[in-house]
């Protein structure tokens, strides 16, 4: 039923309605603490009733909360009003997407809208579709120069002109202009009326001081030792050996121990990504029957930080090698490394003991063989009754658009590994010693993993 203005949810007064969808109704609301405004999204009672339901919204809404991120809506807390229960949180105004379908079809060039390759872009003849496709290269190589000369960085204050920002950065005007138009096109950057560029929602995915910042996601992806061996990926396709190996005369990780500078980018991508993903992760898994939770390969312990902020009953171990724990040593909170062991070592070795040993994005760097190795050290580290949560994309049939396979093609080339579907999974488990409990899929475009020892 519909909330009367006037009417109080806990201490905020309703104002008017704002909208609805299949998650509640939303409202505009008054913070007579504060004097602000606020949005009120009133969760269905067939939502609020489902106790695991509840408890994963809440999950994720705590860390959600805990961001400060251009593209989320600020959260400012939970509301249980006896039989009501809400999300608060900042308004945003601007149209609905119920507003904008009634305006029309949304055309595939619509500014604003990112180009990426489709499966099936029925919009498009065959012959403008594939030429969509093959534009895509040109796009990334655009976004890594944006990226890698720190534009969105430089724009976040106001809008500059090519040639103030080629004094900056070093660059030739001319050149750098038409570059930033193109990436006006395809609305990353927006070209005001007098030639000044500024920042779009996508584009300020790319400053380094935001949470979530792809920017060195961006320049590791796109640049740096990537993209010299994706130039030699048909050497891959024809021996089915590592494109990188070929290049460079070692492996990815012999390469980065040689060259500081771009393992530190690496780490940095990882970092960002592990951050983007983690409110999904923890809204979707329940940790509370875990005690002691073995990040392996954890990198700066952004993932395992979330992870522990939402349950203050666990402990945890960052595990990875010395010179990445060294740096997640000085950048985690205080109140956090009380409850969390920072350990370094190799999990080709050996892995810390506890009850939820859990990898992200570990194992898709590796074949079937190393892989094993790994799982195996888990087994081996996980008490009686414990578990290990695999994050990693699982491959569908069909041929729906997919990131992950793609990511696929980029594991052959850079590393030798693979994404994997859930038969894959189930066989790779089953060698280390390990039975598939369940897949537990996110908001993303990874699923949870879970296993646990195989019996006898």
């Amino acid at each position: 039923m519909p909330i009367r203005s006037g009417t109080y949810l806990g201490p905020y007064e309703i104002v008017s309605a704002m909208g609805a969808g299949g998650m509640g109704e939303v409202y505009r609301a008054r913070d007579p603490k504060l004097g602000r405004d606020v949005a009120i999204k009133v969760l269905p009672e067939a939502f609020t009733q489902d106790a695991e339901r509840i408890a994963r919204f809440q999950r994720e809404a705590k860390v959600l909360a805990s961001l400060s991120h251009p593209n989320i809506a600020t959260m400012y807390g939970l509301e249980d009003s006896g039989a009501t229960r809400a999300l608060v949180m900042e308004p945003v105004e601007g149209p609905t997407l119920a507003d904008r379908i009634k305006a029309g079809p949304i055309p595939c060039f619509e500014r604003g809208m990112p180009m990426s390759a489709q499966a099936h872009p029925v919009e498009l003849p065959p012959t403008a579709a594939i030429l969509q496709m093959i534009q895509g290269f040109w796009v990334s190589r655009a976004i890594y120069v944006a990226a890698k000369l720190g534009i969105p960085d430089l724009l976040k204050d106001g809008p500059k002109s090519a040639e103030n920002l080629a004094q900056v950065t070093s660059t030739h005007a001319p050149t750098l202009y038409r570059v930033m138009r193109a990436l006006d096109s395809v609305g990353v950057l927006a070209e005001d009326g007098d030639g000044r560029f500024t920042l779009t929602p996508l584009g300020a995915t790319l400053r380094t001081d935001v949470p979530g910042s792809l920017r060195f996601f961006v320049i590791e992806e796109l640049g740096e030792n990537h993209y010299p061996a994706w130039e030699k990926v048909l050497y891959s396709v024809r021996t089915g050996a590592i494109a990188f190996n070929h290049v460079y005369g070692a492996s990815k990780w012999q390469y980065m121990q040689g060259h500081p500078e771009e393992a530190r980018i690496f780490d940095e991508a990882m970092a960002s990504v592990s951050s983007v993903f983690a409110a999904a992760i923890v809204g979707a898994y329940d940790f509370s029957s875990s005690k002691t939770v073995v990040d392996v390969g954890g990198g700066n312990g952004s993932l395992l930080t979330a992870i522990l902020s939402v349950n203050p009953h666990l402990r945890g171990v960052l595990f990875d090698v010395p010179h990445v724990v060294a740096a997640a040593r000085r950048g985690m909170e205080a109140n956090l490394l009380e409850r969390c062991e920072i350990v370094g070592g190799d999990f080709f070795k050996s892995v810390p003991a506890g009850d939820t040993c859990l990898l992200r994005w570990i194992i898709h760097d590796w074949d079937d063989e190393p892989s094993v190795a790994v799982l195996k050290n888990c087994r081996d580290a996980i008490t009686a009754g414990g578990k290990v949560l695999i994050v990693e994309a699982v491959l569908q049939p069909g041929r729906a658009t997919s990131f992950s396979k793609f990511l696929d093609l980029n594991m052959l080339v850079m590393t030798g590994g693979r994404e994997r579907t859930e038969t894959e999974y189930r066989k790779l488990l089953s060698t280390a010693g390990l039975s598939l409990a369940r897949i537990i899929p996110t908001q993303t475009q990874v699923s949870i993993i879970e296993a646990c020892a195989r019996e006898g």
